[in-house]
């Protein structure tokens, strides 16, 4: 995304599980990082967030500077842990051995 002078850069990676996906957050946690009530767990520090969710981790981040950096790393991962949703282990399953 690019607006003006700000722009935000956003990768998902899904993971085999959530359990992947959880490891690959918390080895990354710092206790500079701030943690935030986003997906099942979520972390700020400079001009990155990151977080986890089901079997996805999210990088967002952008190379803005100001409170409109803080508030567009929020709101994208806001709207991507909105759009992730969440699927039971039965349906991963299912879907996996079709």
């Amino acid at each position: 995304y690019v607006r003006g002078d700000d722009s935000v850069l956003c990768a998902i990676y899904e993971m085999t599980d959530s359990r992947a996906a959880s490891g690959i957050f918390s080895n990354g946690l710092s206790p500079q990082k701030t943690r935030l009530p986003i997906g099942d767990g979520a972390a700020r520090a400079g001009f990155q967030l990151t977080f986890w969710q089901d079997r996805y981790y999210v990088v967002v981040e952008t190379f803005s500077t100001g409170p409109e950096a803080d508030r567009l790393l929020e709101t994208f991962a806001r709207v991507i842990s909105a759009n992730i949703g969440r699927e039971t282990s039965e349906r991963l399953q299912a879907t996996r051995n079709t």
